[in-house]
């Protein structure tokens, strides 16, 4: 998995390619972006992973939702959109609910512009 982070107007913007098999991959992923905005002291977040291949697992969707980073995120009021492909969909949705029972404002979606009307309103 590669992913690139640029800081774009007031929110971070990552563009996810290849493929993700591992949960400590998903928390080196998670950390990264995480730790970026905090250094920009910025709250929304624009994942962009329609070029990205998710072969976890619901269980690791659950452990990533409970990990501290998150629970940070979540006090921090971290608000993240992503953008999937509709193969992908199920799996982000699975990390979209994990996410947002740990109180993450976090929503999937497979169209650039809802999401972004969604992270900016």
């Amino acid at each position: 998995m590669k992913f690139t982070l640029e800081l774009e107007n007031d929110y971070l913007f990552s563009s996810t390619t290849g493929t993700v098999n591992t949960l400590e991959e998903m928390q080196q992923y998670a950390t990264a972006i995480l730790n970026k905005t905090y250094k920009y002291g910025i709250k929304r977040i624009l994942l962009d992973q329609t070029g990205l291949k998710n072969n976890t697992s619901s269980l690791d969707a659950s452990l990533l939702a409970n990990s501290v980073e998150i629970d940070m995120a979540a006090v921090q009021g971290i608000r993240v959109a992503t953008i999937v492909t509709p193969n992908e969909y199920s799996i982000a949705v699975t990390y979209e609910n994990a996410l947002f029972n740990r109180s993450l404002n976090c929503k999937t979606f497979m169209e650039k512009e809802q999401a972004m009307q969604w992270l900016t309103s």
